[in-house]
């Protein structure tokens, strides 16, 4: 017996061509365009050898085209060809190094991704606008471009200009008002660093503008940014890089350590690394959102600085990057830590001599586990914001992937849940309802409302009355009204899709503009 979940485990037998899918309800008539999302879905190897992990699978490209003028969603589905896929299709074995699952036989071949790392291009986790194009991209410095008529794939091209970069965040952020992107990563070795980057948007690939000596750097998946700062979250989840070459997969490296945690704050201009605040021990995959307030008429003295506010999901410890391993996703009796959405608020002084050690105050913000945060990005990233989706659990302990989604309204301390029996939603993505003169900011849309707009996810019924295949099981994309949080329809599809990771919506400007969004307020 497995987790009613377990079916979204498994490969998609088959790729999909431009499908189209029967629509329950009524789209938003604005809402028109592609919607790219990522994840695992493969798991096998060959002769029945899987990899072990959830963050191992070979990378599946969905695609989702719109018309809320005709009421009309298509589907298409196609593997990533990467390097990683082409020597598991044809070698049945796994080319590098993956996450949670060890493809080396000796010591021997352990010894070469210390002292001469190749990541894998295996990009499963999400996508990157670049100079016009989008790339599928991992925690690697290699990501893979991707055509989103075709969903052909390839090459796999260098994000980073320096080859120093062990590790570089899928999170990236995109600011669009100041025409830049910021990334960070991580270069392992006998001295290893944090690396702080940035490209300008019409530019291939990122720079290294700051850098942080460690010992032992710690796991990161996303970071917070302002307009004057980056801030990381550094846990006690910290990794030897020595012991790479012992065996097991990356994440055997990673041990839970008596480290306090960390916000690591950094000057957004000059990459200099500028205060830092303790915390609890915690841990955290996503960053929600981040800003700042003036403090001059706080009563801070005569250097007030910054208020900087740092919102992220936070577990207790990292216990969940081992229960996100196949075989305990798969286990009913297994139960899964549950994150919470929690704010913490530092001063950083205006001007200091060195380093700026400063105490942080913690606050929870929903008490119930919730993860995959999404906002209206290109409206509040960086900036004060109210409303939050994600998905979440209703039972603790959690035993099955989130069953809900959720809208936290952070200040009427309000949520909005969609929720049925049997179903598990992937990550809520917001899309900004644009102009109806066809002037879209795709960017920010054209409401004063924050929540103005449509909420998308992808979701596995595993209870259907008219199965697609003998589980009794299969996904549906669902679109939501993200002010009233009803739903508004649903378009099932043909098949079970393994459960993803990230999308991004793209609106038809977009591609009308060359691969680049529209910006049409300042």
């Amino acid at each position: 017996m497995e987790s009613k979940h377990a079916v979204g485990l498994y490969d998609l037998d088959r790729e999909f061509g431009e499908t189209a899918l029967g629509v329950e309800g009524e789209l938003p008539d604005w809402l028109a365009g592609t919607l790219l999302c990522n994840g695992p879905g493969r798991f096998t190897i060959a002769d029945g050898r899987s990899v072990n992990h959830w963050f191992d699978g070979l990378a599946l490209v969905r695609r989702f085209r719109l018309d809320g003028g005709s009421n009309y969603v298509s589907f298409a589905a196609r593997f990533l060809r990467s390097e990683e896929y082409e020597s598991v299709d044809a070698e049945g074995r796994l080319a590098r190094d993956q996450f949670g699952t060890d493809p080396y036989a000796d010591v021997f071949e352990r010894l070469g991704r210390v002292l001469s790392p190749a990541p894998t291009d295996n990009a499963s986790i999400g996508f990157e606008v670049v100079d016009g194009s989008i790339r599928a991209v991992t925690e690697t410095p290699r990501g893979v471009v991707v055509d989103p008529e075709t969903l052909d794939s390839g090459p796999t091209v260098d994000r980073v200009v320096d080859s120093e970069a062990t590790m570089l965040l899928a999170h990236t952020h995109r600011d669009h008002r100041r025409g830049e992107a910021i990334a960070v990563g991580t270069r392992l070795g006998w001295t290893s660093e944090y690396l702080l980057c940035r490209r300008e948007l019409g530019a291939s690939r990122f720079e290294t503008f700051g850098r942080l000596e460690r010992e032992r750097p710690a796991y990161l998946h996303s970071f917070g940014l302002t307009d004057g700062h980056v801030v990381v979250l550094e846990s006690p989840f910290r990794i030897e890089p020595l012991d790479l070459l012992d065996e097991g997969p990356i994440s055997a490296a990673f041990e839970w350590t008596d480290h306090d945690a960390r916000l690591l704050v950094f000057g957004r201009e000059s990459g200099e690394h500028v205060a830092t605040a303790t915390i609890d021990p915690c841990f955290t995959f996503h960053h929600v959102n981040a800003f700042e307030r003036s403090a001059d008429d706080g009563g801070h003295g005569e250097n007030p600085g910054t208020d900087l506010v740092v919102d992220l999901i936070a577990y207790d410890d990292a216990e969940i990057v081992r229960s996100l391993s196949l075989s305990t996703l798969r286990d009913p009796d297994a139960t899964l830590p549950g994150g919470q959405l929690r704010r913490h608020e530092l001063q950083v002084p205006a001007t200091q001599n060195g380093v700026a050690e400063l105490e942080a105050t913690t606050e929870t913000l929903y008490d119930d586990p919730v993860e995959f945060p999404t906002v209206n990005y290109g409206r509040v990233n960086g900036r004060p914001y109210r409303y939050v989706y994600t998905v979440g659990n209703g039972e603790s302990p959690v035993r099955t992937l989130p069953d809900r989604l959720c809208k936290i309204d952070l200040d009427g301390n309000t949520t909005g849940v969609w929720r049925e029996s049997d179903c598990f939603p992937g990550e809520p993505l917001f899309v900004p309802r644009t102009l109806e003169n066809g002037e879209a900011d795709e960017v920010t849309g054209d409401s004063a409302d924050e929540d103005d707009g449509a909420v998308l996810s992808i979701v596995l019924d595993t209870d259907h009355p008219a199965p697609v295949d003998e589980s009794g099981a299969r996904s549906f994309l669902l679109v939501l009204d993200a002010g009233s949080f009803a739903e508004l329809a649903r378009a099932p599809l043909p098949c079970v899709l393994p459960f993803g990771f990230h999308g991004q919506f793209f609106g038809q400007q977009f591609f009308e503009n060359g691969g680049e969004f529209v910006r049409s307020m300042a």
